[in-house]
């Protein structure tokens, strides 16, 4: 099977330098060849799991809400804040152009949804 390792990167918009790439088509290469050793075990009359924990009889910790961080403690805890929001990367490290954005590496800001 081919594998296009350009095509992966550019769909995912990162970039890949040559040496990369080949790391990359080797790790997929080695995924592809295990899921193949999978599907030629034998599973017939094998109940289906669907996870570990129900095949060792655990059990999960009850959805229980809990209380998070206070705003104050996340705002000085995060590289960059302003009026009372965390700012955040408008786009992956190196995608923004020059000047873009307002927080420290490109960042940008704002609530979700607000105009910029």
């Amino acid at each position: 099977m081919e594998i296009d390792v350009r095509h992966v990167a550019d769909l995912v918009k990162i970039y890949l330098s040559p040496e990369e790439m080949r790391e990359v088509e080797k790790d997929l290469r080695g995924i592809l060849d295990y899921i193949a050793r999978l599907a030629e075990i034998e599973v017939t009359g094998v109940p289906p799991t669907f996870g570990p924990a129900k095949a060792a009889g655990l059990r999960p910790d009850p959805d229980v809400p809990r209380p998070g961080l206070r705003r104050e403690v996340v705002l000085k805890l995060a590289p960059a804040s302003r009026d009372g929001n965390v700012l955040v990367p408008k786009e992956a490290p190196g995608e923004a152009g020059p000047g873009e954005g307002d927080a420290p590496g490109g960042a940008g800001g704002g609530r979700p949804g607000e105009e910029r």
